[in-house]
């Protein structure tokens, strides 16, 4: 799986040039043909902590996307030679995949924050996209989980009939568990 060679470098880490489009139009794909895919969504922070941390670095560099959220990593590639580069942000993206999941009739998948928030997310996206079909939702605990209780919510997932699963677990640690989990959600 190999990252879309459209982008720049920005401050060492590698951001994908694309549109909206572009963004929803290989989610659908990898959805569709059951990828395990993973997206990182970097703004100054992201870019920041990658060129500080290499583990961290390589995950954003392992990633089949890595969309310029925030507007000066957008500004970068639009200064590096995208002239029409918008900001394609994690909260903007998802509803806007939401639309179209609804549209095309496919389920997704929330994993992570808290519970109170996963139900209100809930909320807002059946009052927002009636049609839309939600998988499952898993909010994890807030600690390291066992090998038996990773693997219990690695099933859950696959076996939730979602073709997306959107992870909330702040920056850095879901870029890392989708990095960890890469080939381990394959979803059915």
């Amino acid at each position: 799986m190999t990252k879309s060679t459209s982008g720049h470098r920005v401050l060492g880490a590698f951001i994908n040039a694309l549109t909206w489009d572009d963004a929803i139009a290989s989610i659908h794909n990898w959805g569709t043909a059951r990828e395990s895919r993973y997206i990182c969504i970097c703004n100054v922070h992201s870019v920041v902590t990658a060129r500080f941390n290499r583990r961290f670095s390589s995950v954003i560099e392992n990633a089949d996307m890595a969309t310029p959220d925030g507007a000066p990593v957008a500004w970068m590639l639009r200064r590096l030679g995208v002239p029409t580069q918008e900001r394609i942000n994690g909260p903007d993206l998802m509803l806007r995949y939401c639309r179209f999941a609804a549209e095309a009739g496919e389920s997704i998948f929330l994993y992570g924050g808290r519970s109170e928030t996963l139900q209100l997310l809930e909320q807002r996206l059946k009052r927002d996209f009636p049609s839309l079909k939600i998988a499952g939702m898993i909010s994890p605990p807030f600690r390291t989980l066992s090998v038996d209780e990773d693997q219990e919510i690695v099933d859950k997932i696959n076996a939730s009939g979602a073709s997306t699963v959107w992870v909330s677990l702040g920056c850095p640690k879901q870029e890392q568990w989708m990095a960890e989990h890469r080939d381990r959600i394959l979803l059915q």
